[in-house]
């Protein structure tokens, strides 16, 4: 098995590839006016562009040791970074922060979507369809709470169920 490595897509950039055809589909492509880097395409529009024609493209971080980890790390004080879930180029899910110091998980775009879950930074708070969650459980809309044994526990402050098989789904 030979390796090829050289001048790929018309001089755009540097690539490698187990044939002769770099400037096509080559495993590793640094394009040269922008530094991105491609694996899989010679068109990277992104940092690290990674490209797959087929089912399940995965990215694996792995070590022999302790400590395999994403790092997405922002210089803004407001807080930019996650995890953006898309499909064919439109924003289905965000998980992490946008303009803001809480941890955010958005139905939608990041910009516009709406917010689901929310761990207040400064609290610790969590809102379940509140973005400023005032209480250590802060929940807008119906709860659904089943019991996996009955319990009678009277006390201050503590949420009382009683299974009823009437009202059970």
């Amino acid at each position: 098995s030979r390796m090829y490595a050289g001048l790929g897509g018309d001089a755009l950039g540097w690539g490698i590839d187990n044939d002769a055809n770099i400037g096509i589909q080559p495993m590793f492509f640094v394009r040269r006016t922008t530094g991105n880097v491609g694996v899989g395409t010679n068109n990277p529009t992104q940092l690290l562009d990674v490209y797959k024609t087929s089912n399940d493209a995965v990215i694996k971080t792995r070590t022999t040791a302790a400590g395999a980890y994403f790092e997405a790390d922002s210089a803004a004080a407001a807080g930019y970074y996650g995890l953006k879930l898309s499909s064919g180029g439109t924003g289905k899910w965000f998980v992490g922060s946008y303009n803001s110091a809480n941890f955010q998980i958005k139905d939608g775009t990041i910009s516009g979507g709406a917010e689901r879950f929310t761990i207040q930074d400064s609290t610790g708070n969590i809102g379940v369809s509140q973005v400023n969650p005032l209480k250590q459980l802060d929940v807008v809309g119906n709860i659904l709470v089943r019991p996996t044994t009955t319990t009678t526990l009277h006390s201050s402050g503590c949420l009382l169920y009683t299974s009823d098989a009437a009202d059970e789904e």
